[in-house]
């Protein structure tokens, strides 16, 4: 049964030493408004857009940019990280714009978080960071702290990103905040989020900065539990209140903590939530005794173990550093007592006459020289001795924790009662653990041999075998690719960003690229028989008779023109007729001479079948009755021979057809991965004779799974490289089998692998 969740939210606002009531004019929060697009209507919106740069605006300038980046997330169909990236261009280029209308050199960094279902995704611009305490873990995002200055938006014409996404559980803590939150020290960060109460976190914060400083801090709590206590010791019992209509978030405006209602979004009003809390004063002892023993389940490695080996050096360190800090006090002290003995004595002790400098003795000035040079040297060297030291220290510490980490990883597998999905997770835990030990010093055989035996172990539970991956060719930075499919020696690639479709031409093995086409073959705004092309859905190969020729490249976009395209003759369009319930589609399918598409806001796929050699009738329902699935998550589908349909979720899910009838379809659970397909985001149905099997992305598991009709999990594609990440986003793969080849698309990037044989 999945967790309905609610979202507390509390506000930081410093500004000159000065903390005031009021949210930070940068900050958000949309729930789905009544006309927003199906594909939004799960999605929560926070946002917190803070300054950068040298130049600072007024507060409008960062409200109007979340206002925009709320309207444009809301209005985008691609998947979340897609429509993050439409609103980080939107961002950028409206600070640009507004740059060159007026002659000012804004800058803005910006935290976004998306809330889906039980997940939430985060994207990040400028100098930004995100603390969290989920799952009774401290992270932070990035995870490297050296990593935190990305270039800030309006800096250059295409922004630099960063992406991550975490599985929710009940009480798990987000602080979104600027650079200056950034700037406070880890343990206190630690310190304030394990406390899971928001106006803890919100007054250690507020004790920490300086001058200035933004924040929005979010806790995720299960609507139907009983609100913890650490949440409500201090707070008013109105915070309770779910945010659910106008007339409670009017209630709400005056309280200290606001709570955004997650099950019921789709009536919810479209205004945005922008209440400020007003920070309580817990005792120092409040936060340092809070309990929270009771949120916190038997793991084999906690976090608490990690502060306990961490804590005393990070003493050590402070101690150094202010021995050292001290000892440069000195140095100047004495170098100021030098300087006056020196005048002092050339006042006394006049320089020597000719015949007392043929006698040999050491000059005043010397003796004052040495007098200031030797404890500024000393004082160099302790301050080197002290910043090598916490840096070995630090890496000491994670080094000690990964060890430890991978030993009770080690005990868990020898254990026969330990279930794979502990063991796997104590493996997730080393491998995050020599991640961090790795940042502090990447050159420790020690540690990487660490790594990859941990990344061995995922992959061992995940059912994947690392395999040669080659890059063919990079797309736009901010390109959301669909596709790829193989036509002869042609390979095409749609970018939905842009909607459009580019053709390349691969060797004769296929394994490379030969000629790389840099103009878009099919494009949104183009003009193809008198139609304007719109948004490009997906891209198919049509080998039998159906549309204007065959062997040749189609496309779809959402308002039904059927495009095709044949490096010989050129383009061609024809326009579908529409059922009244055409409403968002989001793939196609060839089988037989039929066309099939996948319209997930209609709840149904449309069959269209054709007429002398076009699609010119109305199309026919594939699923009849009352008993029609619920598709508005589907992301893709494909038709196996037989006529079987296959629909992918984004969950992962697996759901199959036939002749419109639901047919039992479930991973084998003893052949498939630990965790499952968690995050599906393309599915390919490869119908060749010999081999026919289903391949699906999983962005989840940086993972593309080969898996049989029946169900089982024949193998994945993952880098050889285990330490990569080039699979993050991945978001297509097409199966070659007659040339041994497979091609997957992750972020803005085509690459081969050779396919698995068995």
């Amino acid at each position: 049964m999945s967790i309905q969740y609610e979202a507390l939210i509390g506000y930081l606002s410093v500004v000159g030493g000065q903390a005031n009531d009021e949210a930070p004019p940068g900050a958000k929060i949309q729930v789905p408004p009544r006309r927003a697009h199906r594909s939004r209507e799960h999605d929560t919106f926070f946002i917190l857009v803070t300054p950068a740069g040298q130049v600072g605006a007024k507060p409008d300038f960062y409200e109007g940019l979340a206002a925009l980046a709320c309207n444009v997330f809301f209005k985008s169909r691609l998947g979340v990280t897609g429509a993050l990236r439409e609103v980080a261009n939107a961002l950028n280029e409206d600070i640009i714009q507004r740059n060159q209308q007026q002659g000012t050199e804004y800058r803005a960094g910006a935290l976004v978080m998306v809330k889906r279902e039980e997940e939430v995704y985060l994207m990040r611009a400028g100098t930004a960071i995100c603390v969290a305490q989920r799952h009774k873990h401290y992270e932070t995002f990035p995870l490297d702290p050296d990593m935190l200055n990305l270039m800030p938006l309006g800096a250059r014409s295409e922004p630099q990103l960063e992406f991550t996404r975490y599985p929710l559980a009940p009480n798990d803590i987000f602080i979104l905040g600027d650079g200056n939150i950034a700037a406070i020290s880890d343990a206190i960060l630690r310190a304030a989020v394990a406390t899971q109460n928001i106006s803890m976190v919100l007054e250690t914060l507020e004790r920490s900065v300086q001058r200035q400083a933004f924040a929005m801090v979010i806790q995720f709590i299960d609507a139907n539990a009983p609100t913890p206590e650490a949440n409500t010791a201090d707070v008013p019992h109105e915070t309770g209140i779910a945010i659910t209509d106008p007339q409670a978030i009017e209630q709400v405006e005056t309280l200290s903590t606001q709570t955004v209602d997650e099950t019921n979004t789709t009536e919810s009003s479209s205004e945005p939530l922008a209440e400020s809390p007003t920070p309580l004063t817990p005792s120092e002892e409040d936060i340092t005794t809070t309990d929270t023993s009771s949120l916190q389940e038997e793991e084999t490695f906690k976090p608490e173990d990690a502060e306990q080996i961490l804590a005393p050096r990070r003493r050590q360190n402070i101690l150094q550093i202010l021995f050292a800090g001290f000892l440069l006090v000195i140095a100047g002290i004495l170098r100021a007592l030098a300087n006056g003995l020196n005048a002092i004595l050339d006042r006394l002790l006049p320089e020597p006459t000719h015949k007392e400098k043929n006698q040999q003795f050491v000059p005043m000035n010397i003796v004052a020289l040495v007098a200031i040079i030797v404890p500024a040297i000393v004082a160099v060297i302790v301050v080197g001795v002290a910043i090598s030291n916490r840096d070995e220290t630090a890496f000491e510490g994670l080094r000690e924790i990964t060890i430890q980490a991978r030993l009770d990883a080690l005990q868990l597998e020898d254990n026969p009662q330990a279930s794979k999905r502990d063991k796997r997770f104590a493996w997730l835990e080393v491998r995050r653990w020599a991640q961090q030990a790795l940042n502090e010093n990447p050159k420790s055989e020690e540690v990487i041999d660490i790594l990859l035996e941990a990344q061995n172990k995922i992959n061992f539970y995940d059912r994947v075998v690392p395999t040669q991956v080659t890059e063919l060719r990079e797309f736009e930075p901010n390109a959301d690719l669909r596709g790829p499919i193989v036509g002869g020696q042609d390979i095409y690639t749609l970018d939905r960003n842009r909607s459009q479709v580019y053709r390349d031409v691969l060797d004769g093995a296929g394994r490379t690229i030969i000629e790389k086409g840099e103009i878009p073959v099919l494009e949104r705004g183009r003009r193809v028989n008198n139609f304007i092309v719109s948004n490009i859905i997906d891209i198919e190969w049509i080998t039998t008779p159906g549309a204007a020729q065959t062997r040749a490249l189609i496309a779809l976009d959402d308002n039904g023109l059927l495009l095709s395209y044949h490096p010989t003759f050129g383009e061609g369009a024809i326009q579908l007729e529409l059922p009244p319930e055409w409403s968002r589609p989001v793939a196609i399918a060839l089988w037989d001479v039929n066309l099939y598409v996948l319209d997930a806001g209609a709840n149904q796929i449309w069959r269209y079948r054709p007429e002398n050699g076009f699609f010119q009738n109305p199309p026919e329902e594939y699923f009849t009755g009352n008993s029609r699935p619920e598709l508005r998550a589907a992301v893709d589908f494909g038709i196996e021979q037989g006529g079987d349909v296959f629909i992918l979720f984004n969950d992962g899910t697996i759901a199959r057809y036939r002749g419109g009838e639901p047919i039992p379809f479930e991973l084998n659970e003893e052949l498939a991965p630990v965790e499952g397909i968690t995050n599906g985001t393309a599915l390919y149905v490869n119908n060749d004779d010999g081999d026919y099997a289903l391949y699906v992305a999983d962005q989840n598991n940086a993972t593309v799974y080969k898996i049989s009709l029946g169900g089982s999990v024949r193998g994945g594609y993952r880098p050889l490289d285990l330490l990569s990440d080039i699979f993050n986003e991945v978001t297509g793969v097409y199966d070659d089998p007659a040339r041994g080849n497979i091609y997957i698309l992750s972020g803005n990037k085509l690459y081969h692998a050779p396919r698995i044989t068995e």
